[in-house]
């Protein structure tokens, strides 16, 4: 368990330390290599041409890179919130969205 406000109070020392373009940027890199991360995973899972990592490291390097975005997207919606509302609102709006398909379009607002 984390102390939610000590975690905070880092986030918003790094991003006014390194600016709000700069998370950005470093939100972009995060992304890529978890992106990079899955890919290896899937791979030392048996699809696709053989990794020389086993399956267990693979997974917690896809946790790691899970744990750096996040704290990119937590300074960001720290840096804004204002914003938090929204993005939470887009969040539903998509997963009912995506929940509407699989049950054929029958799904309501509750």
């Amino acid at each position: 368990m984390i102390d939610e406000q000590k975690y905070k109070d880092m986030l918003s020392e790094i991003i006014e330390h390194y600016g709000l373009y700069a998370q950005f940027d470093q939100l972009v890199e995060e992304s890529a290599e978890l992106i990079q991360s899955i890919n290896k995973f899937k791979r030392s899972c048996g699809n696709g041409q053989p990794v020389e990592i086993n399956r267990l490291r693979a997974l917690t390097r896809v946790l790691e890179e899970i744990a750096d975005v996040e704290v990119c997207i937590d300074q960001i919606k720290l840096h804004s919130p204002d914003n938090v509302i929204l993005i939470d609102d887009i969040k539903f709006s998509k997963a009912k969205r995506q929940a509407d398909r699989i049950n054929g379009g029958t799904q309501n607002d509750t």
